[in-house]
This record gives structure tokens, C-alpha cells and sequence, in this order.
């Protein structure tokens, strides 16, 4: 198999899945945009990947969905690893 018989494979199977995906179960989807998709006929995840205009119509926002859709994270997810200034612990008593 070569690479880009690999490639053309993962993106098949990536969009099988995105298809079962409904626009309500996408993170960051709320009402508003949920009602402009269904102006757009757009219902799954799939539908969002294939508009070839989805970044005029959101933006940035649309851009960055189509890129985490397609499995490239648009965000770095960074643990605080800080320290706490201050510990307390606190005790009630019976009334």
C-alpha cells in the first residue's frame, strides 16, 4: 500500500464517521448556529467539512471547525501545573 493509498484510506473512514455526527453533537454549535446551519441544509459534521464556504459564513470559528472535523487541533490544551499560593482547611461544627 503506499502513502497515499494510506492517506485517501484514513480520509474515507474519517468521513464515514463524520457523517453519523449530527451538528448538535459538535462542540461549540449552540442554538443560533444550529438554526443557520439548518437554513444551509447542513445537518452532520460531514456536511460542514464538504462547504467550500463555511469560513465566509462563520469566520475564523468555521475555518477552525473544519480543521478539528478533520482531526488537526486548533488549540493547545496546556495543564496548570502551578503550584497552590495557599492551602486551607475548614471544619463546621454541629449546631
Amino acid at each position: 500500500m503506499s502513502e497515499q493509498e494510506y492517506i485517501e484510506g484514513v480520509r474515507f473512514v474519517i468521513n464515514e464517521y463524520l457523517k453519523k455526527i449530527s451538528v448538535q453533537e459538535i462542540p461549540g454549535v449552540g442554538r443560533n448556529t444550529q438554526a443557520l446551519f439548518k437554513k444551509l441544509f447542513i445537518s452532520t459534521a460531514y456536511d460542514i467539512v464538504q462547504r467550500r464556504d463555511i469560513s465566509k459564513i462563520l469566520g475564523k470559528r468555521g475555518s477552525d471547525m473544519v480543521l478539528e472535523l478533520q482531526g488537526f487541533p486548533q488549540s493547545e490544551v496546556q495543564a496548570d501545573t502551578r503550584l497552590p499560593q495557599s492551602l486551607s482547611r475548614s471544619r463546621t461544627f454541629p449546631e
